[in-house]
């Protein structure tokens, strides 16, 4: 718990510089040229999820369970291939990005901005990497190291990208942004460098047990990609500039929101592998945790009003009313994240210890009701519910993780054959 404490503290910072950060540029801009910054995360998300093998994932169930019997053989044999495998993905990935680059910068910017564009997909292979080891720094428990290292870079960086944005204009701007992930990289890869050891991947046969083992989470990763990040896609694909930019701001907002629920409960969840073979602990660590998902739901609930009431007049004072709709964006927003709250706990459970199938069953069909809602909303009503895709799936969810938890006996089924 004085993990999660120091990483919402963390996070309230960064929340609260985030805003002013994203608030200062989208009220400086024309909508048009925001857009790019939409364009910055799709490539950043495409280059991240399918460069993922999913040996992070089979890490983050294993690494503390390994650590504690001294396997640490196992520990430097997963990281390493984790890490070079990342590498040789993202730099395949290129290729098809760049096409996509072209597309862009044709047809929504009118030939504009295609070297800007080009530069975000290199320097996305550096934020793949970046990705692969803050994943890497989770699997040891390490959540507020990895938070902690990203606050300070993303902070000092974006404060940076904010002053010479001011003075130089949105080009610097842009292009300061696309280079932070150099600096994240250094300390992260500082901390690692012990388990990193090149002559390990000649062992092509333990290479190939692993993406085995990890397969699941393979597909779980691109799968989720239609929950987490195609609707940024679809949206630069289908969507005029006007509309990408209003919608980027929204996801900017959807993003913090649900990284703080993460940060909260995240490192609570992970510790609890520590335990998994101590049925009676197991239960009363994971009631806690559920406790303290009901008091932030309440809390969230009765800050309902608020948020209607005091929106629209907020939005006036920081100078946004040239983003269409932003008002129902934030409100399907919040109310998505109240969902996503009331379903976490479950949800984090049935993805560390049920067996994979597991998680890739709920990241199925979290994936395919995300894209049929998205779809729906998208062509057969207004662009201001936009957001209503992921309140309807997070509903669904919460339905189903629930029915899987109970039939499955809660924390007590699975245990023994999480490997």
């Amino acid at each position: 718990m004085k993990q999660s404490t120091y990483l919402v503290v963390l996070q309230i910072i960064s929340i609260s510089l985030g805003l002013i950060s994203v608030f200062w540029i989208a009220s400086s801009l024309p909508a048009q040229v925001y857009a790019v910054t939409a364009i910055y995360t799709v490539i950043n998300s495409l280059i991240i999820v399918f460069s993922n093998t999913g040996l992070e994932t089979y890490a983050i169930r294993n690494i503390l369970a390994w650590e504690q019997n001294n396997e640490y053989g196992k520990i430097k044999m997963i990281l390493t291939q984790a890490i070079f495998l990342r590498i040789i993905v993202a730099f395949i990935l290129v290729a098809p990005m760049i096409a996509y680059c072209y597309y862009i910068s044709a047809y929504k910017f009118g030939g504009e901005y295609l070297s800007i564009f080009i530069t975000m997909v290199f320097f996305g292979v550096i934020s793949s990497i970046n990705e692969s080891m803050i994943l890497i720094l989770k699997s040891f428990n390490k959540y507020f190291s990895a938070a902690l290292i990203v606050f300070v870079i993303s902070v000092v960086g974006r404060i940076l990208a904010l002053i010479l944005f001011i003075k130089f204009g949105f080009i610097i701007y842009i292009y300061t942004i696309i280079l932070l992930p150099l600096a994240t990289i250094i300390p992260v890869f500082i901390m690692l460098r012990k388990w990193i050891n090149p002559k390990l991947l000649l062992n092509r046969q333990k290479l190939f047990i692993n993406l085995k083992l990890s397969k699941s989470f393979t597909f779980s990763a691109y799968i989720s990609y239609m929950f987490n990040y195609v609707d940024q896609l679809l949206v630069t694909i289908f969507l005029t500039p006007e509309l990408i930019s209003s919608f980027s701001v929204g996801k900017r907002i959807f993003l913090m929101a649900k990284q703080f629920i993460e940060n909260v409960f995240d490192p609570q969840l992970q510790k609890l592998i520590t335990v998994k073979n101590n049925i009676k602990e197991l239960q009363i660590r994971f009631d806690k945790i559920t406790k303290t998902k009901n008091i932030l739901l309440i809390i969230g609930i009765l800050t309902i009003p608020l948020i209607i009431l005091s929106l629209n007049p907020i939005i006036k004072f920081i100078g946004l009313t040239q983003y269409p709709d932003l008002y129902y964006l934030v409100i399907t927003i919040f109310l998505s994240q109240l969902l996503h709250l009331a379903l976490k706990v479950k949800y984090n459970y049935i993805s560390l210890f049920y067996p994979p199938d597991y998680y890739l069953k709920l990241t199925a069909l979290k994936a395919i009701l995300s894209l049929v809602f998205f779809i729906l909303i998208l062509y057969f009503f207004s662009f201001k519910y936009i957001f209503s895709f992921i309140i309807l799936t997070n509903f669904i969810m919460l339905l189903y993780s629930g029915y899987v938890f109970k039939t499955n006996n809660g924390v007590n089924k699975f245990i023994s054959v999480t490997k």
